[in-house]
């Protein structure tokens, strides 16, 4: 009746790909030991792999409500809320999904990979123009990046081509009107002053 025995187990049958064992090793630690509630976050990891997200999406919240509201806690929470977010996305949540994101990227804003999957999501949920926008920030990333992340500016890119061209033509085309009225705006206040000056003086 050892709880530590326990985890270690799970983490080896984790570590060989043996998800159901290692589930079932971490609930037992739990059992004996109940304050071992982060585990639920491994428990999670191995739902989400095998497919089974509803159960993921219990575990995670179980596993966030587990620790302090403690900025020192920040990396593990910024990925039980990328992992919730994921359960949330295969579930077709989007609004949860995209909430979580969210709260990933004001975490570490540059996760660049749930700025894209945000960015799928609201396209998903039917938000083009919010979508389109966060797909077109992650391929605007710059300077010395990961290779994870230089994957996720080239998806980005690919969707984008297919989902957002169009969207940012008509983004375009507002932007160039606004410059238009504006310089037309500048010219008439331009002219009256001229006007009035020669009026007045």
């Amino acid at each position: 009746n050892n709880p530590l025995a326990y985890e270690q187990m799970g983490n080896a049958k984790r570590n060989i790909k043996d998800f159901k064992g290692s589930i079932s090793d971490y609930k037992k630690a739990i059992e004996i030991n109940p304050k071992l509630k982060y585990l639920y976050g491994y428990i999670a990891d191995a739902q989400l792999i095998t497919g089974d997200y509803s159960s993921a999406l219990v575990s995670l919240n179980i596993a966030i409500e587990s620790y302090p509201n403690d900025p020192k806690f920040n990396r593990v929470f910024e990925k039980l809320y990328f992992n919730r977010a994921a359960a949330n996305s295969k579930l077709k949540d989007y609004t949860a999904a995209i909430s979580d994101y969210s709260k990933v990227l004001e975490i570490n804003p540059k996760e660049y990979s749930a700025l894209f999957y945000r960015g799928v999501d609201k396209i998903n949920y039917g938000d083009n123009g919010g979508g389109c926008i966060d797909l077109h920030n992650t391929m605007q990333i710059k300077g010395n990046i990961s290779p994870k992340n230089i994957k996720f500016k080239e998806y980005a890119s690919q969707l984008f081509n297919e989902k957002c061209e169009e969207f940012f033509g008509v983004i375009d085309l507002i932007k160039w009107s606004s410059f238009v009225y504006k310089i037309r705006i500048k010219s008439l206040i331009i002219k009256r002053n001229k006007i009035m000056k020669k009026f007045f003086s």
